[in-house]
């Protein structure tokens, strides 16, 4: 998956930390039989009538990430980057900023029967009643700093309360993290650039107008089956809806699955950086 700034790979278009099992999800899919059931069943559901794939694994429909989704995607960003910045600060941190994303940026989730996805929490009905998991979803935003931004002030102030009771309690426990929460929170500022970019370019990057990826995971028994490359379609139809030029993402430089991942997908290196002490590359995909 991408990177949010730890976030990188989870939860913001810059994770810095990968899902290196978004990469899985790159292959052939099961059949394309069911792509008219499916299409039809997708317009339903996905608010982004470009953004609709013209194929989609069996049994697979698309629907627009929302807030009833955080819990599911904190776990799935959990199970997907163990060990990384984020996941260090526990569900309830990462459900929080979960709820916040849809309100700052987008995303999609995959859907699929429970029969077929039985150990993936939560479900969600679709527009035929019946009831889906959650195997996997996409999200990202203009960038980062907004996602913040309604973390913080959302719900009347009371999700900002929750996020920095619940940041105080995890970093009591572990003061090791205070330097990486710093490194997060100064994120969106280097992320826009960077290296140096001559004043010329820049000004022509501020013209235009680029999206983030911020996370991209797919439950570990569903990957392999082509749910990846549709979350990315999805997720670029969503972007250039938005009048969007380009998308970039931030990749662990060692997290080679998803590296190849998004270079099969279209996307190039465009910079190498170091963040919370790892190299780190940017990489980013025009879609004007």
């Amino acid at each position: 998956m991408a990177h949010m700034p730890n976030p990188g790979n989870s939860v913001g278009a810059h994770n810095p930390e990968p899902d290196t099992h978004a990469a899985a999800g790159h292959t052939a899919y099961k059949s394309a039989g069911h792509t008219a059931e499916l299409g039809a069943d997708l317009a339903n559901h996905i608010s982004y009538p470009a953004a609709i794939p013209e194929q989609m694994p069996v049994n697979y429909v698309l629907a627009p990430l929302n807030a009833e989704h955080a819990r599911i995607a904190a776990r799935l960003h959990i199970a997907g980057q163990p060990g990384t910045f984020l996941t260090q600060l526990g569900p309830e941190i990462l459900e929080i900023i979960y709820r916040a994303l849809p309100e700052a940026g987008f995303g999609f989730v995959a859907l699929m029967p429970h029969a077929d996805c039985d150990d993936t929490p939560g479900d969600t009905p679709d527009n035929t009643g019946q009831t889906r998991a959650v195997c996997g979803f996409i999200s990202g935003a203009p960038g980062i700093g907004g996602v913040f931004v309604k973390a913080l002030t959302g719900e009347g102030g009371r999700r900002g309360l929750r996020l920095l009771r619940g940041l105080t309690r995890r970093l009591l426990r572990k003061p090791a993290l205070i330097r990486h929460l710093f490194a997060t929170l100064l994120y969106p500022l280097r992320s826009s650039h960077p290296s140096p970019v001559p004043p010329r370019a820049a000004a022509a990057e501020t013209a235009a107008k680029t999206i983030e990826l911020l996370s991209i995971m797919v439950d570990p028994g569903q990957r392999s089956q082509g749910i990846g490359g549709q979350l990315i379609h999805a997720f670029e139809a969503a972007s250039r809806a938005q009048q969007a030029t380009s998308i970039q993402v931030t990749v662990d430089a060692r997290n080679a699955g998803a590296r190849r991942f998004y270079a099969d997908h279209g996307f190039q290196l465009q910079q190498e950086f170091r963040l919370y002490g790892r190299p780190m590359t940017l990489y980013r995909k025009a879609i004007a």
